[in-house]
């Protein structure tokens, strides 16, 4: 185990998505957010094989990163977690699918963040074999060049299911 000096850097990622196209009627059915990463963004120095988990995020603002945002996540699970192994790196899309549906805004911006999942979010303090070494999983953002990796949330939405209550009518 280590002191707080003994860490150099800790990643999360804040990512807004417009979802007040959803009409506000509509039941929200299933999420999954879609991360891709390039080759040579994913090492594991540490061999501590970090998983990637989702929760909530609550940024200063939709549009630019503000100080106090890195730590406006919580420490919630709302996505199946990815293992370390299972992290795909050749600009394929990883799907991490959403477990909590309350999440998804539909009058406005849907916030997520992602973290470390066995580390960050369940505060555990990882191993630390030597010096200099890291263990990191790169996601490619809307800052990457072009679109084509762009992260997605898919929401399957669908009107709300209505119960016809027979009226019983007698001739």
């Amino acid at each position: 185990s280590g002191s707080i000096s003994d860490w150099l850097r800790l990643y999360r990622s804040i990512m807004t998505f417009d979802s007040s196209a959803i009409p506000d009627t509509d039941v929200i059915n299933s999420w999954t957010l879609s991360l891709s990463s390039e080759a040579g963004f994913k090492s594991d120095g540490l061999s501590v094989t970090p998983s990637i988990a989702v929760t909530v995020s609550a940024p200063a603002s939709n549009t630019a990163l503000a100080n106090g945002d890195f730590d406006s996540l919580t420490f919630t699970d709302i996505a199946t977690r990815i293992a370390y192994a299972s992290w795909k790196v050749d600009s394929t899309y990883n799907d991490l699918a959403g477990t909590d549906l309350t999440v998804i805004n539909r009058t406005g911006y849907t916030r997520l963040g992602t973290m470390s999942g066995n580390y960050d979010l369940d505060n555990v303090e990882p191993g630390r074999p030597g010096n200099s070494l890291s263990s990191q999983v790169a996601i490619n953002s809307t800052e990457t060049a072009g679109t084509a990796d762009d992260p997605l949330l898919t929401v399957s939405h669908g009107v709300t299911a209505v119960t016809f209550i027979p009226k019983l009518m007698f001739f």
